[in-house]
């Protein structure tokens, strides 16, 4: 997947000055960014001299007219980092046991960082209780309001991860996505998605693929790179086969990487 996304930092709130050459920035994310190798050059209009990050968004980009003047540097920083979001959606693929699907969904709403959206996959054959999930879910949503469904799969043929993916994901719009296992114990630690956020926030970790545990628990993609391979990988391999067999697409980790507690 190319990049062609650069940062200028000319109209950030957070640029340092002399005069009109930038000597720095206020969030230290010039330093953060040359620390992991990313390349920020200098460069210059008919007005100022600045620097541009290259091939990265800075999460910490604001204009000018979100500064509070009165604020430090420090408090600013802080509360730009609060604003920071890592919007993911949380997949469920369930199997016969109701009560597993429960504590699933229950895992997922214990998340320090929660979900945009829940999805539970029932599929074909499943014996789990359809009705006894769609009031769990109504009940939790009263409490801690989430957008969900349930994809209740009945065409035999739609037998595989992917094919259950491809249902989940075929509207969505958010950054990221995770699948949980019903039947993976012990359930997820509540600070599992909170870790990954603030290793992609604070340390500028970046990765095409987070590998699951042996049954594919704990998977976390990024959408744009899951339709792009989705889009032109192999047919007869999976999305998740054509992401890791791509020599050219770097930054694949196994979820025991990040996450060594995470159930094997």
């Amino acid at each position: 997947m190319s990049k062609e996304i650069n940062t200028s930092c000319k109209g950030c709130a957070f640029a340092l000055w002399k005069i009109i050459t930038q000597t720095g920035c206020a969030a230290n994310r010039i330093e953060a960014f040359r620390d992991k190798n990313v390349l920020v050059a200098e460069a210059y209009d008919e007005e100022r001299e600045f620097f541009v990050v290259v091939d990265r968004v800075c999460m910490y980009h604001r204009p000018l007219t979100w500064r509070n003047v009165n604020a430090s540097d420090e408090d600013e920083a802080k509360r730009a980092r609060t604003e920071i979001p890592f919007p993911y959606h949380a997949i469920i693929i369930g199997g016969n046991s109701t009560r597993d699907i429960l504590n699933t969904i229950m895992c997922v709403y214990a998340q320090k960082m929660l979900p945009k959206k829940i999805t539970v996959v029932r599929p074909p054959g499943t014996l789990s209780e359809l009705d006894t999930i769609r009031k769990f879910l109504e009940l939790k949503t009263d409490t801690q309001p989430i957008q969900w469904k349930i994809e209740n799969i009945v065409n035999a043929e739609v037998d595989t991860m992917d094919k259950f993916l491809k249902l989940a994901l075929t509207t969505d719009k958010h950054a990221y996505f995770v699948v949980f296992h019903a039947d993976t114990k012990p359930v997820p630690a509540p600070d599992m998605m909170s870790t990954i956020a603030n290793k992609v926030i604070d340390d500028l970790f970046q990765f095409a693929m987070i590998k699951g545990n042996d049954n594919g628990s704990g998977l976390v993609i990024p959408l744009t790179t899951w339709k792009y391979y989705r889009i032109t990988g192999d047919r007869d391999k999976t999305t998740v086969e054509n992401i890791e067999e791509d020599l050219k697409c770097q930054g694949i980790h196994q979820i025991h990487q990040i996450l060594p507690n995470f159930p094997k």
